[in-house]
């Protein structure tokens, strides 16, 4: 059974499933049989819509006809793209480096292609069959547009030459000198909350008059407590994702270094 027809087949059996639910499970009060009637009804004409009716066996050959082509583009695309991955990271000299750029750059300018004419292409002259082929376009704009991206990274982040291998050395240590200092000012900052915050909790307990009560205390310790854990949450969330991008420039860097003529 091909893709659409099983779809339907699916939402039929759900609406069976739905009508037994509300007549056998105590759920067939207010407007619940109503629903679970109609939707049954909905699901049966489908049925018999699809599999029955010439324009709706065209509707159902031609949206499977969309889905496999582009699946079929879409494993293309992968495969390809899993060898020039592999390519890639056996790179060596800056000359295969260049060779490899001009090929993700093809490769680039032909995904690109396909996105613009993806419109064209699969526009078909049927309301409901461009309507549910919607979020399938959308998909595949966006497996497109993240191959695209990640072939450009990898273009950005390695060097074809010796002056460019210097430059992209120089920048990132500039990048991961910065972010080293974001971290120290956050890690200073993050010290003085908690320091403010022992502070508070040993003068915790007592009134206006001075007179000391655990109770209050404890309750004012709690208080403290939720407060600082309030404020330290989204420093320690950045603090976090600064330590994963000094790790990645570490990464690049010996990505970078590799290079020779």
């Amino acid at each position: 059974m091909a893709q659409f027809q099983i779809i339907i087949t699916a939402i039929f059996c759900i609406a069976i499933f739905s009508c037994w639910l509300v007549f056998s499970k105590g759920f067939n009060i207010g407007i619940a049989p109503i629903v679970a009637i109609g939707f049954f009804l909905l699901s049966l004409g489908l049925m018999f819509w699809v599999f029955l009716t010439p324009s709706g066996k065209n509707l159902a050959r031609n949206y499977n006809k969309i889905c496999n082509k582009i699946q079929l583009e879409k494993l293309k695309i992968e495969s390809n793209y899993i060898e020039m991955i592999y390519d890639f990271k056996n790179l060596s000299t800056f000359q295969q480096v260049e060779e490899w750029d001009r090929k993700a750059q093809a490769k680039i300018g032909e995904l690109i292609n396909i996105t613009n004419n993806l419109e064209t292409e699969l526009t078909q002259n049927n309301k409901i069959l461009d309507y549910l082929i919607m979020g399938i376009k959308e998909q595949y704009i966006v497996f497109l547009a993240s191959i695209v991206e990640k072939l450009q990274e990898f273009i950005d982040f390695t060097p074809n030459s010796p002056k460019e291998q210097k430059i992209l050395l120089k920048e990132l240590k500039q990048r991961k000198k910065e972010l080293q200092l974001q971290k120290r000012e956050l890690t200073a900052n993050m010290k003085s909350i908690q320091a403010d915050a022992r502070l508070r909790s040993v003068y915790a307990g007592r009134d206006f008059l001075g007179i000391y009560n655990s109770n209050l205390a404890a309750h004012e310790r709690r208080r403290i407590r939720y407060q600082k854990e309030k404020v330290l949450r989204p420093s320690e969330d950045m603090k976090a994702a600064i330590d994963r991008q000094i790790l990645q420039i570490d990464k690049d860097m010996l990505w970078v270094e590799r290079f020779s003529d």
